[in-house]
């Protein structure tokens, strides 16, 4: 809440800061983990639509497909080969599509980094997609986003906010509004409850980090606010949806001036407020906030240092 909001209240000044603990009982403990030899490196592991998982090899082409047992555990999976990818690829966006396919878009390595491919899980095979022509750089390690009516929103991961909607029953790429900060480089994307994409941009690395919510009935980009901290320093670490709606963030690892250690990473909440009655016209800055935070039971106050409320 800004000055000007506690002044037409009536509230009191904003509190200092103090020291706060999260009760023990509130927290979501783990009790425990299962070891599950697989005898592969596995590395990217996408959820199909009929339970099974597919996991790929580290960077290679060859993909898994690890079955439950009919009790539904993944303790012990049958493991089937899949058909190869068509290229081997590490560090890129993926995505189930509303119809069972998965999408694979670009690649940080290896010859995927500037092709997308969709392997049909009832066919076991996988299929070239056309890459979009209005992208000016490599399509890269960027995310990507299944929307609500099933088409894929994408980023050029050269950095230059280039973004574009790619509709896999008509197989036709559109380019559709970029980011008004024109720079963007491995940050994520994350579906808000009223099925706007947020994300953030740096502006450049080194820049603030700005948030963004791309609205798809308005083809528009609007201000989200500024993140408390940095976030993205060139590259941005994930983004999780909380069952409130909010988005929990955590820094990529910020490097120190000397190179040799790291800093505490940073995280932050960003919480967009219930929409008025209508369309969206994209006031979302004046209906949102960002608080940092270590954990969601933090202070709602956005500039308290991390661990300290008000």
């Amino acid at each position: 809440m800004d000055s000007q909001s506690m002044r037409r209240r009536g509230s009191r000044s904003r509190p200092a800061c103090r020291p706060t603990v999260q009760p023990l009982e509130t927290r979501q403990v783990l009790s425990s983990f299962t070891a599950v030899p697989l005898g592969f490196n596995i590395a990217t592991t996408l959820p199909l639509t009929d339970g099974r998982l597919l996991a790929q090899d580290g960077g290679s082409p060859t993909f898994h497909l690890l079955s439950p047992t009919a009790g539904g555990s993944y303790a012990s999976p049958s493991d089937a080969v899949a058909a190869p990818s068509i290229d081997p690829r590490f560090y890129y966006g993926s995505a189930v599509l509303k119809d069972g396919r998965v999408l694979f878009s670009g690649a940080e390595y290896g010859t995927g980094k500037n092709k997308i491919e969709i392997y049909d899980p009832n066919l076991n095979s996988w299929t070239a997609v056309a890459d979009p022509s209005f992208f000016p750089g490599q399509i890269g390690d960027n995310d990507i986003k299944v929307m609500t009516d099933g088409t894929v929103l994408a980023g050029d991961g050269g950095g230059d906010g280039v973004y574009g909607l790619y509709n896999p029953t008509t197989k036709a790429w559109t380019q559709v509004a970029g980011l008004p900060t024109g720079w963007q480089n491995e940050s994520s994307l994350a579906m808000l409850p009223d099925g706007s994409i947020f994300t953030l941009s740096t502006g450049g690395n080194g820049g603030p980090d700005q948030g963004f919510r791309y609205v798809p009935s308005l083809n528009r980009w609007v201000s989200a606010g500024m993140a408390p901290v940095r976030i993205n320093t060139g590259e941005g670490g994930p983004i999780v949806q909380l069952p409130d709606g909010k988005l929990f963030f955590t820094a990529d690892n910020i490097n120190s001036p000397g190179g040799a250690t790291h800093q505490p990473i940073n995280t932050a909440i960003y919480t967009r407020r219930r929409p008025r009655p209508g369309p969206d016209r994209g006031r979302s800055a004046r209906r949102s906030r960002w608080r940092r935070t270590r954990s969601p039971a933090t202070s709602p106050w956005p500039r308290c240092p991390m661990g300290m409320s008000s």
